[in-house]
């Protein structure tokens, strides 16, 4: 059989495509890269700290938190729109944590201070607590707790590899 082929031989093994010129075994994960035979700067960074894990899965928790609040009708939502805008956010800044984003940190710090911008902008702090719904509380405080534990060490000095790899420094 030729490179690139694929087929059944005589003695009933399955032959599956190559990539031509992928000569590295096959890498962790299933992304496109990696199936493309391009290596990916996941492949290069050293080992994710649980802290980093903890962090995204926190942060995910923030997003399941407000899909529950939401769907069991917990919170009196008032905008769906907000409601389903943080269940993105959340979600995705735990993605992008969890792949070695270490700017999530500075977006979760302005999502904080957008929050007491809002507080500070109320008539008084009861009416700007009134306002906020179960989930919304639950959410953010997991988001918070995700924060301190994303500027762990362990967390930052694999943020800054991830960093510089993605800038060509590593």
């Amino acid at each position: 059989m030729y490179r690139g082929e694929s087929g059944v031989s005589g003695d009933g093994t399955v032959a599956l495509p190559t990539v031509a010129n992928h000569t590295s075994p096959p890498t962790r994960g299933c992304s496109v890269p990696d199936r493309l035979g391009i290596p990916s700067i996941m492949d290069q960074l050293p080992a994710r700290p649980a802290t980093v894990t903890y962090g995204a899965m926190l942060l995910l928790g923030s997003a399941l938190v407000l899909i529950l609040a939401w769907v069991l009708g917990v919170d009196g939502v008032s905008s769906n729109g907000a409601r389903i805008f943080f269940i993105v956010v959340w979600g995705y800044l735990a993605f992008a944590a969890y792949r070695g984003a270490g700017w999530v940190r500075i977006a979760i710090v302005g999502i904080f201070g957008v929050t007491v911008w809002g507080g500070i902008n109320a008539p008084s702090w009861d009416s700007a607590l009134q306002r906020m719904t179960a989930g919304d509380i639950v959410a953010k405080g997991l988001a918070l707790v995700a924060l301190a534990v994303l500027c762990a060490p362990a967390a930052r000095s694999w943020f800054a590899a991830a960093r510089q790899l993605r800038d060509g420094e590593g």
